[in-house]
């Protein structure tokens, strides 16, 4: 092997332990999202929807998708209840 041919493996392998760590950042990202969306909905039926609830909820289903996490939105693990749906939880069973 050529000097050429020993950077072009190291710089293969460098490009797969980027991919490797940037999927297992964002699957570790995902429970530590959720929990911080689910703290931030137990005051929603005092407070009402706001707009973090809402910027929580994003960046959540970002990370559910990119990572597929949860299989998808597509499945029947349909992941975390948008805002809204916690709000109207309030209404019809008496509490979040």
């Amino acid at each position: 092997m050529t000097t050429r041919d020993h950077y072009a493996v190291l710089i293969g392998l460098f490009a797969i332990a980027l991919a490797l760590v940037g999927a297992a950042s964002a699957a570790t990202t995902y429970p530590a999202l959720l929990t911080a969306y689910e703290r931030s909905l137990l005051p929603i039926c005092q407070t009402g929807i706001m707009a973090e609830h809402v910027r929580l909820y994003e960046a959540l289903v970002k990370v559910a998708d990119e990572t597929d996490f949860g299989r998808g939105r597509n499945s029947n693990f349909a992941g975390p209840r948008t805002p809204e749906m916690a709000y109207q939880t309030c209404f019809r069973g008496g509490g979040f």
